[in-house]
């Protein structure tokens, strides 16, 4: 409400937790009665309180938004209650007064508020409760109970034991669920009914529907155990057989343990006898080695002698050997000098005699061949000059310098082409510049659309989705679609784009305009199937023409009004009329004004002036406020005035385009862009004459390529001519140096002087040839002397080899013998280990029973194998399983447990069935007394209508004989309006209308008036879809209940008719709640009554 007003509750002194002594009208009130209730900042209220409201009826009237439903939710949050039940929010943060953006009468934030509710003798006789809630926008609680600090549960459990119970609908039924009322199932209207008469029969019927739960899961335990127990008595029945089986198989198996173990017994005692002949073996091999050692050491005394003169004459076969081997060596040297002196000396001088007259032919061949060159080099060049003279008429070298001046002109004249071209195209670009700026100008406006449309995928991306889908759409014609709307809106005026948006919101300025049905419906298909929220428009087709009652805004200049919203707008002129049609429409965009703050301080003139004028129902934006003037429609229709702080400004339409301006800049960029293009064409002509002089100049450079490759031509052939020349002269002049006789002399010489050293070398190696003879002779006697003593000393040492072998072979034998002992003692070792492991009774000395049982076995190994081959066939046939007789006697055990456990749980089973039944005769008595009670009450109230109803409880058996679901109870309220009409369950498809549904619901609640132990109830808007007939009805029998039952009712509402009869204890309440309310003070009962 407006802080400037005063509060429209009266303030009332704080409650003390002992109440005063009241007249005797408050002494009807019930315990748990609300006996007062003050709010603080709490929603539309900033202070406001009820006090001593009346025990009986209480009619709280006002129009609708002036706080009716806030002091429901009030009721609700103040006694414990979720404020989800009132359909007011989600957090507690709601309920502060402006959510924390108001302010109180100081100027400062509002942020927090509380609820505090007073209680008739809520703790004891004359002492009330007094419950009080603390909140902020941080959604902060704090409880209190008479000033003491407390939890919400403990006020809960407070609420609980005085039967308040603020969640349910038949105690408690806010606006917002009137209508789900009707359409509660009839199992959840058993529930709320039961917890409406009484918190135990509920909580009994949810024990019983626990109980049923348990049993039959105690039911199924049972069949389940039942089960399993006959499946063990069959598997153990079908082993009975393997256990006779087993019986056989372990007889069997203790013989063949006996035989076996004699066996490993005698295997022992024939590899102990084999031990003992390996042991006596190697001692007779030990005693045949030591005699073969003796005679060995006898032998070796005797090879001494035969050394010492194998010795000697080895040392003097080695010295023959080296004076033998020293005159060879001298021998090879003497003949490798002689093979040196054939090679080096006399075949390099027999070569160069020869090699001298090959020169001097080569010499004179390489004279005739440059001769033959240098003639034919000058025949080609003499030729040359001919043909240069013939085709150019004069000499090349001349002809070379006419052609290089001609090729120095035609480059000129390209290059002075050129520089006129260069000229011509730095025109060109300073008028591509001037297009490029008008370019870039208009691309800064169009960068303003880019950011509008920047704008919708970040604001709306469900419209810039439809807008992509509407450009990929090939059917559609062009204009078939015109959005978002905001792309078609420019404001150019900064203040006026703000004041805009107040006027122009996000569901208008992103919608689509359709121009037919047809793409309206395909639109409308695109959202629905893709989840979009975008609104789509079918334009009328309207053109858009103000209100010719309207003042011009000029004529409002004094009031601080700049335009008409619709003046404000810029659209382009093909789409004005079309896209303002469609906002007048939408919006009434021609009664929106556009003011600044000189507007706020003279408001209530420019009201008073365009009511003068016949503007009823214009809206004036201002900077920070906006006002809204319309016309009552009852009374005297007075002009009513209310104001509102403006939304926050997004910023919407800051990015306008002017269109004149992008319309001039159009036509300055059309202006430049043919100036290119008329210059563009004038650069043909430059560019022609260019092409003619490059052509010129091309023709003059190959002509000049021709004759420098003529006279290049000859200037190699000159320079050849000339080296071959010098190379002619230095071949004659080496031929006339080459001296061929002396050369021949000289080189005779040296071969004589050759062959005389080779004569004196081979007269020195036939004297050594005499001395290696000698030599050989003494060399030969040394080997037979040496060979001698080494035959004599071969045959004493093979002597000795032969006896080593012996010794050799003796100690194999021992060796072997000896490990043959090992191995049968170690073979007998294991075989005794075992013998013990496995038949220790057998081992000497035994005891009478031992030996009685050893001699029983037999004797021999073959005898005791075939025993045993025969008892392990036998066994292997009786098939007895070890496994088999183990998994019998587990499931022997497994039957007895699951015996005793079955017992057990048949036990509980019908111990939980005697105490299901005795809870339900104690539960289903009162649940049918109070059906009874209810539906007595409901056909009486009924029949007051003229009509039939019933309410009938059902019990969950599905079909006869079936067993009881508890949880399947359900409540029907049977209804009959009509004569020709059967009895049928309430709101059954759909067959009663709104204000049936809202009669039989309030005939409902009154039958449970007399039985409902709650102290209060409330009901908000119960009437609203009544006729007059039903209505007053219904009143009368909430008057008469109220008066019956003695409890407190608490009925909100906008109207009531005239004449009810509202009886001498129902009290009413008017609220009169809002900025633009008038004052309590001006308000007289003498007025009405």
């Amino acid at each position: 409400r407006n802080p400037s007003l005063p509060p429209y509750w009266p303030h009332m002194p704080d409650h003390t937790q002992k109440r005063p002594r009241l007249a005797a009208s408050q002494q009807l009130y019930a315990r748990g009665a609300v006996y007062r209730i003050k709010l603080h900042n709490f929603m539309s209220y900033m202070d406001a309180e009820i006090n001593d409201p009346g025990p009986q009826l209480n009619c709280i009237i006002g129009p609708n938004g002036t706080g009716k439903s806030s002091i429901v939710c009030a009721m609700c949050i103040g006694l414990g209650g979720p404020l989800k039940v009132t359909e007011r929010g989600d957090s507690i943060s709601a309920c502060v007064h402006g959510q924390g953006k108001a302010k109180d009468t100081n100027g400062n934030l509002i942020t927090s508020g509380y609820v505090e509710t007073e209680l008739w003798e809520g703790i004891g006789p004359e002492r009330n409760l007094v419950i009080r809630v603390d909140f902020d926008v941080d959604n902060k609680e704090v409880w209190q109970m008479n000033g003491q600090k407390c939890t919400k549960k403990q006020v809960k459990e407070q609420m609980k034991q005085l039967n308040i119970q603020v969640d349910n609908p038949l105690q408690f039924l806010p606006q917002d669920k009137v209508g789900q009322f009707s359409n509660l199932s009839p199992v959840e209207l058993l529930k709320h009914t039961e917890l409406a008469i009484g918190p135990e029969l509920h909580e009994k019927h949810n024990e019983l529907i626990n109980m049923d739960k348990e049993l039959k899961q105690m039911r199924h335990t049972v069949q389940t155990e039942s089960k399993t127990l006959a499946d063990l008595e069959a598997q153990n029945a079908k082993l009975e057989r393997d256990v006779e089986r087993w019986n056989r198989y372990q007889a069997n198996v203790t013989r063949i343990s006996n035989l076996k173990g004699k066996r490993h017994w005698l295997h022992f005692h024939t590899k102990y006898a084999e031990y003992q002949e390996a042991a006596a073996e190697r001692k007779s091999k030990k005693e045949k080695e030591a005699e073969l050692l003796k005679e060995k050491a006898q032998l070796d005394k005797q090879l001494d002698p035969l050394k010492a003169l194998k010795k000697s004459c080895s040392e003097k076969l080695q010295q023959q050997q080296s004076n033998y081997k020293s005159l060879d060596e001298k021998r090879m040297d003497v003949a490798n000098k002689v093979e040196a002196v054939k090679e080096d000396e006399i075949d390099t001088s027999w070569m160069q005699l020869c090699q001298i007259d090959r020169q001097l032919l080569k010499i004179q061949g390489e004279i005739r061949k440059f001769e033959e060159e240098a003639e034919k080099i000058q025949s080609e060049l003499e030729q040359l000059q001919r043909n240069a003279l013939e085709e150019l008429g004069m000499a090349p070298l001349e002809a070379l310098e006419i052609a290089r001046k001609d090729v120095a002109a035609a480059v000129e004249a390209v290059t002075q082409k050129e520089e006129e071209l260069v000229e011509h195209n730095a025109e060109g670009r300073e008028l591509q510049r001037g297009v490029e700026s008008a370019q870039r100008e208009l691309n800064a406006l169009s960068d303003q659309k880019n950011q509008k449309m920047r704008m919708v995928c970040i604001k709306s991306p469900d419209s810039a989705r439809v807008a992509n889908w509407v450009d990929q759409q090939d059917d559609f014609s062009a204009g078939d679609v015109l959005g978002p709307l905001l792309m078609h809106i420019d404001i150019p005026n900064k203040e006026h784009a703000v004041l805009a948006e107040q006027a122009l919101g996000m569901k208008h300025i992103f919608a689509f305009l359709a121009r037919n049905s047809r793409t309206r419906d395909r639109l409308n298909d695109f959202t629905r199937t893709q989840r979009l929220h975008v609104n789509v428009y079918h334009y009328s087709g309207r053109p858009f023409q103000p209100e010719p009652s309207r003042p011009k805004s000029a004529d409002l200049k004094d009031f601080g009004i700049t335009a008409w919203l619709d003046e404000a707008i810029q659209v382009a002129p093909d789409l004005k009329g079309e896209v303002l049609g469609a906002l007048k429409e939408l919006v009434v965009i021609d009664q929106w004004l556009l003011g600044t703050q000189k507007t706020v301080d003279v408001i209530q003139q420019l009201q008073n002036h365009l009511a003068q004028k016949g503007c009823n129902s214009v809206k004036i934006v201002t900077p920070n406020r906006t006002y809204t003037t319309s016309r009552s429609r009852y009374g005297n229709k007075a002009l009513i005035a209310q104001s509102s702080v403006p939304k926050r400004a997004e910023g919407f339409f800051s990015n306008a385009v002017n269109k004149e301006d992008e319309r001039q800049l159009k036509q300055r960029l059309a202006q430049a862009q043919s100036k290119v293009d008329a210059h563009d064409q004038a650069k043909v002509p430059y560019e022609e004459r260019l092409e003619e002089a490059k052509a010129v100049c091309h023709e003059k450079c190959e002509k000049k390529k021709e004759i420098d490759k003529k006279h290049a031509r000859n200037k190699a052939l000159s320079t050849r001519r000339e080296q071959f020349a010098q190379r002619l002269n230095t071949k004659r002049r080496e031929q006339e140096n080459f001296d061929a006789d002396g050369k021949k002399a000289r080189a005779r010489e040296t071969l004589r002087q050759a062959h005389a050293k080779a004569v004196d070398l081979i007269s020195s190696l036939a004297n050594i040839y005499k001395e290696q003879v000698s030599a050989s002779s003494q060399m030969d006697a040394a080997k037979v002397a040496s060979r001698a003593a080494e035959l004599q000393l071969d045959e004493a040492r093979h002597q000795t080899d032969e006896l080593d072998e012996q010794i050799d072979a003796a100690k194999r034998a021992v060796e072997t013998a000896t490990n043959s002992a090992k191995v049968h003692a170690k073979e007998a070792a294991g075989l005794k280990t075992t013998a013990k492991n496995k038949a220790p009774m057998f081992e000497e000395p035994r005891d009478a029973e031992s030996e009685q049982l050893w001699a029983s076995l037999p004797v021999d190994l073959d005898d005791l194998e075939d025993q045993i081959v025969t008892l392990e066939a036998e066994t292997d046939e009786v098939g007895a399983n070890e496994d088999s007789i183990r998994q019998y006697e587990e499931r022997k055990e497994q039957i007895e447990g699951v015996r005793e456990h079955l017992k057990e749980s048949e036990q509980n089973c019908s111990s939980k069935l005697s105490e299901m039944h005795s809870l339900e005769n104690e539960w289903k008595p009162e649940l049918l007394k109070m059906v009874s009670v209810v539906n007595d009450n409901f056909s009486m109230f009924f029949s007051r209508f003229r009509c039939m109803g019933e309410v009938s409880l059902t019990d969950g058996r599905k079909d006869e004989g079936t067993d009881d679901d508890y949880s399947q109870y359900k409540i029907h309220i049977r209804v009959k309006w009509r004569q020709n009409e059967q009895l049928h369950v309430l709101g059954d498809e759909g067959r009663d209308s709104g204000g049936e549904r809202s009669v039989a619901t309030m005939v409902y609640l009154i039958s449970l008036q007399n039985i409902n132990p709650a102290p209060f109830r409330v009901v908000d808007e119960i009437n609203q879809a009544m006729d007059s007939t039903n209505e007053r009805n219904v009143f009368k029998c909430i008057t008469e209940a109220c008066m019956d039952g003695g409890k407190q009712y608490f009925l909100l509402t906008p109207k009531l008719l005239p004449d009810l009869d509202y009886g001498k204890n129902t009290t009413i309440q008017l609220v009169f709640n809002g900025p633009y309310m008038q004052q309590r003070e001006s308000f007289s009962l003498e007025m009405y009554c």
